[in-house]
């Protein structure tokens, strides 16, 4: 990995890519300025650059905020407010990836011969689970951290859990209109045949992702938000849809 992949945030595939997007995590914390997003735009660039699985948000979302914590641990009680603000980005940058998510599994509804029933059932599991592992890496950073760093991440994964994430809204509405497409599909008859796998599924949602990374960034650097990305879904869209 180079320097500019560890500030940019590239994905973890060995112990040294991951010590490098630690780092930028911990750098990004401890900057204080515009936490919250530069955290965001890690997180989103690490996901992007293998399929978007269980093990890769895993992996990645565990990992920044340990570099989030350790800035933490550096600054004292100074960096409470930083803490609280990576870890909402985070939490941004997964909502982003249910979105992508979404776009996948609806683009391969849109493809009928190409993914068997079995391939997009486990593309939703993996959707539905965005928001467990966010809590589950923020414990497990929890208890590996200094004291000043634990208390706040676990007050922070006790508030989430009461309160909810962006992540969990964004999986939920993401899930509810799926569902409605599957309603569509069988009052229509669809039929579909295996060809490609899961891991196929993945790989896109990964490449609407870095669509989306790209655009969260030009948005970033112009000093504004960027517009949502459209959507890629095949057919008409659902009037009823809110995601």
């Amino acid at each position: 990995m180079t320097d500019n992949d560890a500030m940019t945030g590239a994905a973890p595939d060995g112990e040294g890519d991951l010590q490098a997007l630690r780092e930028a995590a911990r750098r990004a914390t401890a900057d204080g300025r515009a936490t919250r997003e530069a955290v965001r735009d890690i997180v989103l660039r690490a996901l992007t650059r293998r399929p978007l699985d269980p093990a890769q948000v895993r992996a990645v979302t565990r990992t920044v905020l340990e570099g989030a914590a350790a800035a933490v641990e550096d600054a004292g009680s100074d960096g409470r407010e930083a803490l609280r603000a990576a870890a909402a980005g985070v939490d941004d940058a997964l909502e982003q990836a249910a979105i992508a998510a979404r776009l996948a599994i609806a683009e391969a509804q849109g493809r009928l011969s190409a993914f068997a029933e079995s391939d997009l059932r486990r593309a939703r599991q993996d959707l539905a689970a965005l928001e467990d592992l966010l809590l589950e890496s923020l414990g497990n950073v929890a208890r590996g951290a200094g004291r000043t760093a634990a208390a706040i991440l676990d007050d922070l994964a006790r508030h989430m859990r009461n309160s909810g994430t962006q992540t969990g809204r964004a999986v939920r509405a993401a899930l509810a209109q799926l569902e409605r497409a599957d309603t569509r599909a069988l009052a229509e008859g669809v039929v579909r045949s295996a060809r490609q796998g899961a891991a196929t599924l993945a790989a896109v949602a990964s490449g609407i992702l870095a669509g989306i990374a790209d655009a969260l960034a030009e948005g970033r650097a112009a000093g504004r938000d960027a517009p949502a990305p459209p959507d890629r879904e095949s057919g008409p869209r659902d009037p009823d849809a809110t995601g």
